[in-house]
């Protein structure tokens, strides 16, 4: 299982994987032009689809990429604000806690 964890500015992940029956270490935290920081939880498949959406067009509502019940789970930092974000169901929401978790 996936840990996304955001608090005060920072942003953390696991780095676990599993393909299979096989474990590995991945990066699941993602730098995006500069521009945003995404850590996300789910297939690696997934997760890319989300971030090149995010590359191409920013933190606009991307519910069309999935069905709404197999979304998978992220954080996304505005590096220009330092708002941090989730994902819920294709929604980025801006997270008002002091600190937010997944996982």
């Amino acid at each position: 299982m996936t840990t996304l964890a955001y608090k005060n500015g920072v942003l953390a992940a696991d780095a676990m994987a599993c393909i299979g029956n096989r474990k590995s270490s991945t990066t699941k935290i993602h730098h995006v032009d500069g521009k945003f920081v995404i850590a996300g939880a789910g297939a690696l498949a997934d997760i890319m689809r989300v971030v090149e959406y995010v590359r191409e067009n920013g933190l606009s509502e991307c519910s069309r990429l999935f069905d709404i019940e197999a979304f998978p789970s992220a954080i996304a930092i505005d590096i220009n604000s330092g708002t941090p974000y989730r994902l819920e169901r294709g929604v980025w929401l801006a997270i008002t806690d002091e600190y937010f978790a997944i996982g």
